[in-house]
């Protein structure tokens, strides 16, 4: 495989890939679709490293073929610890010299000649430092050196974008806002078996909650409110608990961590999610659960307000009787065709989001956002206009919301693959645009488009012109 100049030089990337290590969280699924769009893209040479002395040969297993696993040598904590004091040591020390060091976890190594690309997925912890577990109570000062020193930082909302401007004092022209999207699973989810709700101990109708359960995520109110109204389906709390958390009862049944085959399940079974967070970064299972048509209530934050984009109920952060009054709403709310229809058309005009109804080129790569397309999603290819195309303008490339087409039909923003610009009107079922071909299963998936803007910013990295495919300098 050669690069598109033709030079057979590949651009090395260094991941972290500590995230996959352990019970997968929304932060190690990001990690685990963004090494697999890696793994899928011409040209590149990506090792995924865990910071970590203890459990990194396990990265082998969970990495996608042609992705290469790295330990290094030295404790996470003293690694840490040094990074707070110094910029020694550099991660080509340990890890050998790359073009791009892309920190998927909030604390970006020095280096001395990759470029770094820091995702900064919300920073909640500035304001509540007291909750970070003991060993991560330097994470606010590291994730402020971190952000110093990114060439680029990727945030998933422009509501996080505008906290890390605010609070780190990072330059609106080095973050590029890279939103998360949904598996084609997800539109296709069925409802749990009965075995499987054996298995759980859920009932037929039930209300659910999906996530660690801290303080970011107002569980305690959501037990409040679910417990001020007996008229309310029993509470399904799906994810991993704090420690010596209260067993399940008849109204309140706990899970534990699911597999996301068994998750989707629940999920699509659900007559409601609940998410009352106090604060969100995004919010993904916002967006699974509208994928499957179940009806949404959250909490009225900007990423949230962002991500639903007015199709979830909303409800005031700590509110008691207004969250018991909002899960009340989305039950009594109409199930019809036109809501279900309106909820798709949400997430199809989302960046980032997939679009489930259309066939792909086959040329293109078939990975998701948030997780790997599965053998059977429906594929499907792009056209973008040569008159759409626009300047990149705004945060870093960032694109602004879409809408109808010029011939009618929901546009989704699109990134040119050529970094020209950004396209608001997306043309399914036509041939592959000349000018160039939007690659990913939908607009920019999580090594698509978007981040590959990052990356050719962070490392001065060019896109050949005829070509969609990486070359250096």
């Amino acid at each position: 495989m050669v690069d598109a100049d033709g030079s057979g030089r590949k651009l090395r990337i260094l991941l972290d890939g500590t995230p996959l290590l352990g019970a997968r969280t929304g932060i190690g699924r990001y990690t685990a679709a963004l090494a697999e769009e890696l793994a899928s893209m011409p040209g590149m040479d990506v090792t995924a490293l865990a910071f970590t002395l203890r459990g990194w040969r396990t990265l082998r297993g969970v990495l996608p073929h042609g992705v290469r696993a790295r330990g290094l040598p030295v404790p996470a904590r003293a690694l840490r610890a040094a990074w707070l004091r110094t910029s020694a040591p550099p991660v080509e020390l340990l890890a050998g010299r790359a073009a791009v060091l892309h920190a998927t976890n909030f604390v970006l190594a020095p280096t001395i000649f990759a470029r770094g690309v820091l995702t900064v997925h919300d920073l909640d912890f500035l304001d509540s430092p007291e909750e970070l577990p003991a060993g991560e109570r330097d994470l606010p000062e590291l994730v402020r050196r971190s952000a110093g020193r990114a060439a680029v930082v990727c945030t998933p909302t422009s509501a996080v974008a505008e906290v890390v401007t605010e609070r780190l004092g990072v330059p609106q022209e080095r973050i590029v806002v890279t939103p998360l999207g949904v598996d084609a699973a997800w539109f296709a989810a069925r409802h749990p078996t009965s075995a499987l709700r054996s298995a759980l101990g859920i009932p037929k109708e039930y209300l659910l909650f999906v996530g660690a359960d801290g303080p970011r995520k107002g569980l305690s109110t959501l037990l409040a409110a679910h417990a001020a109204r007996p008229e309310l389906p029993p509470l399904v709390i799906a994810g991993p608990a704090a420690a010596d958390p209260p067993g399940s009862t008849d109204r309140v049944i706990r899970t534990g961590y699911l597999p996301e085959v068994d998750l989707r399940r629940v999920v699509a079974g659900a007559s409601a999610l609940v998410l009352p967070s106090r604060n969100e970064g995004f919010g993904l299972p916002v967006l699974e659960a509208l994928a499957c048509g179940v009806p949404v209530v959250c909490s009225d934050v900007p990423a949230l307000r962002e991500v639903a984009g007015g199709q979830a109920v909303l409800a005031p952060v700590g509110d008691v009787e207004a969250l018991g009054a909002a899960l009340v709403q989305a039950l009594d709310s109409p199930s019809d065709t036109a809501t279900l229809t309106a909820r798709h058309q949400h997430l199809h005009r989302q960046p980032g989001h997939i679009l489930p109804s259309h066939p792909r080129h086959p040329t293109t790569p078939s990975r998701s956002r948030k997780h790997p397309v599965l053998p059977h999603a429906p594929r499907r290819h792009i056209r973008v206009r040569p008159c759409c195309a626009t300047t990149v303008g705004g945060r870093g490339g960032r694109a602004p919301h879409g809408g109808p087409g010029g011939d009618g039909t929901t546009g989704s923003p699109v990134p040119l693959i050529l970094g020209v610009g950004w396209c608001p009107h997306v043309h399914p079922g036509e041939q592959p645009c000349p000018v160039g071909e939007v690659a990913g299963a939908h607009p920019h998936p999580p090594g698509g488009a978007a981040p590959r803007q990052a990356y050719r910013r962070a490392g001065d990295v060019r896109l050949h012109p005829h070509r969609p495919l990486w070359t250096t300098p």
